[in-house]
């Protein structure tokens, strides 16, 4: 299953708003060096019930897409 997720790194505090076609994710972690990218599999993962190695990154690991 796939879930669309934008992402702001840099945020004034980690967040998971529910929209009409996915999450907005914020997150208080740096977009450099994976960072962010950490930080959104961790509280994705803990919203959702899953665990982090259940859940990946398929599009705009490096930039956004």
């Amino acid at each position: 299953m796939e879930v669309k997720v934008r992402v702001k790194a840099g945020a004034r505090n980690d967040r998971v708003t529910r929209t009409k076609n996915g999450f907005d994710v914020s997150v208080r972690a740096a977009a450099a060096g994976g960072i962010a990218n950490a930080s959104v599999l961790a509280i994705l993962a803990r919203t959702l019930g899953l665990p982090v190695k259940k859940l990946r990154i398929v599009k705009g690991l490096r930039s956004p897409s």
